[in-house]
């Protein structure tokens, strides 16, 4: 039973524990991108061939809509 407990334990503080594990990168027209670099820092920036830019957009985008027109 002990076992069970400290594994649990110990695989929830391994989960809990990795930073970036939330992050990621969604493509918007025009070569921009939404990134969620932490909870509250997610931005919008233009593609590089290295990354991202500059944001053009400044943290904590709650919302983002577009269309086949844009």
């Amino acid at each position: 039973m002990n076992k069970k407990v400290i594994l649990f334990f110990g695989a929830m503080l391994l989960v809990s524990g990795c930073a970036g594990l939330a992050d990621y990168d969604i493509d918007l027209p025009g070569n921009y991108s939404i990134i969620r670099t932490s909870g509250h820092e997610i931005t919008i920036a233009p593609k590089t061939d290295i990354g991202w830019g500059p944001a053009v957009v400044p943290t904590e985008i709650i919302k983002a809509g577009w269309n086949k027109n844009m």
